[in-house]
């Protein structure tokens, strides 16, 4: 039985379906370009880092401003957040029938009467328990957060850096999307410029990998 959350092996897919728009590309060529299969690559050196800047680098990549919006506004961090609730309160404790009823009357208290049905008649296993409420309560997270007694400094604090981390993980996924042609330089000389100086190194050595 599983008795906490990893948050590291979810994935949220996105639809960005009106978003690419004139991108311009740039015809120099430096070393070997970036193509839509290295997001797991660019997603490892730099979401973890450079998260709080994602929007200045998007401008440094030549998004437009409406773009930059776009994905804010289109990004849904409620699955991840609702994980960050279930690490507060299990707190590495068990996930035990008790659990199960004392989510099952937070449920009950914000008016999700019909989830808090179903659940109760689900096994304690936090894995299924959370395969069940992220696909029909996971964007009442605070709610279930607070009647949890979880506090609000706790809650206030769980999704800016998650949604921030997606916004750059969409960012870098729509860019690279774009297919954008000697863009590998504009985006090591953003980075510079931000002060990731690390991190652009990374990128460089990956780029002139034999």
């Amino acid at each position: 039985m599983a008795t906490s959350c990893d948050t590291s092996k979810m994935t949220v897919s996105y639809s960005t379906e009106g978003l690419h728009t004139v991108i311009p590309t740039v015809q120099a060529v430096y070393s070997e370009e970036l193509v839509p299969s290295d997001i797991t690559t660019l997603n490892n050196v730099l979401v973890p880092k450079a998260f709080n800047d994602w929007k200045e680098l998007g401008k440094k990549l030549q998004f437009k401003d409406e773009q930059i919006d776009w994905i804010e506004s289109h990004v849904d961090c409620s699955q991840r957040c609702y994980f960050g609730v279930m690490k507060a309160w299990l707190d590495g404790k068990p996930f035990t029938i008790e659990r199960v009823f004392q989510l099952g009357k937070a449920l009950l208290r914000i008016g999700e009467t019909e989830v808090a049905k179903k659940l109760i008649k689900l096994p304690p296993d936090v894995a299924v328990i959370n395969e069940f409420l992220l696909g029909c309560a996971a964007s009442k997270w605070m709610e279930i957060g607070s009647e949890l007694g979880i506090s609000h400094k706790v809650l206030q604090e769980i999704p800016t850096p998650a949604k921030k981390q997606q916004c750059l993980a969409q960012l870098l996924r729509t860019w690279l999307e774009s297919k954008p042609r000697g863009q590998s330089r504009r985006l090591i000389e953003g980075l510079r410029s931000l002060n990731y100086h690390q991190e652009a190194d990374t990128i460089k050595k990956y780029l002139d990998r034999p």
